[in-house]
């Protein structure tokens, strides 16, 4: 959690998280580590013939004063042409001038309905916590 001297400092912390780079580095960042993490380990090196990354944008709806979220998932396809579906999303919250962010993977690819339950019960807590 971040808190900022003032929710306008706050809102501008989260327009930045807002804007369209973000997306090109996330899916960028989540290819270098998920490629790093498989070389890496001895048991998968060579064993994943692809991984494909797509996250976006989402829309949700607003927990606490804003909420920017990106979800998506990462492919990975193994030798013996056997596929997994990673689900990704990163949350970022705004409650007052606090901005929180939240990261979360799950072995299934329908992140969006997990989310609220994900995230609300925390960020009730940072709304209580900034009132």
């Amino acid at each position: 959690v971040a808190v900022f001297p003032s929710t306008g400092a706050a809102t501008a912390a989260l327009k930045v998280f807002d804007d369209p780079s973000v997306l090109t580095c996330l899916n960028r960042l989540f290819r270098v580590v998920f490629d790093a993490q498989i070389e890496s380990n001895p048991a998968t090196r060579g064993q994943v013939t692809a991984v494909d990354v797509d996250i976006s944008g989402t829309n949700v709806a607003p927990v606490a004063d804003a909420t920017s979220v990106y979800e998506g998932t990462v492919g990975l396809t193994a030798k013996d042409g056997s596929e997994q579906a990673i689900g990704i999303g990163i949350a970022a919250v705004r409650a007052g001038r606090a901005l929180s962010l939240y990261s979360y993977v799950v072995d299934s690819s329908d992140v969006v309905s997990l989310l609220p339950s994900l995230v609300d019960a925390s960020a009730a807590r940072l709304v209580d916590a900034v009132a």
